[in-house]
């Protein structure tokens, strides 16, 4: 392949990571952490930038066969890396953890890798980044009941039956510093807000999930803000 050619390839990859930049900031701010917004921006503008110069200057390089050869490698290198770094940016992100609310597991500040739920679906006992819209901010929980789970409110828990699972009697962390106070009808309330009707028990809709923080009693969560649809889920938290 001709200098001339990977040069305008990158020009092209150049255009698009700023181009794509440029969108993530105007029209999908509340999708992407913003600090890898601006990073994917400035890279796309920097590679747009080196590639003009190096065109322009392309009959230079061409009068030196070795040094052409040398950058007709460096820029396809610098060419497939910047394609898998743009093909990854939606798939993985970096987020940052706010507040205790999952703490002891995750703590306020923690930095997170978040995966797309692309090829898989959110399972109970997922962690993961949601979009709180009251809130207009990514907050991360833990998910307790998904679509199609019968889930009933008992004795002051609420139960996901599908699974077997109570909270917050089966909340794995409860010791001397993480006692639960019970499941208050305004917050199974909340809970059903999109159920008709008063309930005792349901199965979730279509889309929908069911979220708590770890650390419970210092957690907004489902019991405020009711069940949370799969729009606003962000990813599977990965690690820290």
């Amino acid at each position: 392949m001709s200098l001339k050619k990977i040069l305008s390839y990158t020009i092209i990859i150049g255009i698009l990571l700023v181009l794509s930049g440029l969108a993530m900031v105007v029209t999908n701010k509340k999708t992407y952490n913003y600090e890898f917004m601006l990073i994917i921006l400035l890279v796309g503008l920097v590679f747009f930038l080196v590639s003009i110069l190096l065109l322009v200057h392309r009959n230079n390089l061409l009068n030196h066969k070795k040094l052409s050869s040398a950058f007709d490698y460096i820029l396809f290198c610098f060419s497939v890396l910047f394609v898998l770094i743009y093909t990854l940016s939606f798939v993985i992100s970096l987020s940052t953890v706010k507040q205790d609310s999952m703490k002891p597991t995750l703590k306020d500040n923690d930095k997170v890798f978040v995966l797309s739920y692309i090829f898989t679906k959110p399972k109970v006992s997922d962690i993961v980044a949601l979009y709180i819209p009251e809130e207009d901010e990514f907050w991360v929980k833990r998910i307790f009941a998904c679509e199609g789970d019968l889930v009933s409110y008992q004795y002051g828990e609420i139960v996901n039956n599908t699974t077997n699972t109570r909270y917050p009697s089966d909340q794995p962390f409860q010791n001397e510093d993480y006692i639960f106070n019970n499941v208050s009808v305004n917050d199974w309330d909340h809970i059903t807000k999109n159920i008709d009707g008063l309930v005792d028990s349901f199965i979730v809709p279509k889309g929908y999930y069911i979220c708590f923080g770890d650390n419970w009693n210092f957690s907004k969560d489902s019991r405020e803000y009711g069940m949370f649809y799969y729009d606003n889920i962000k990813g599977h938290i990965l690690f820290k």
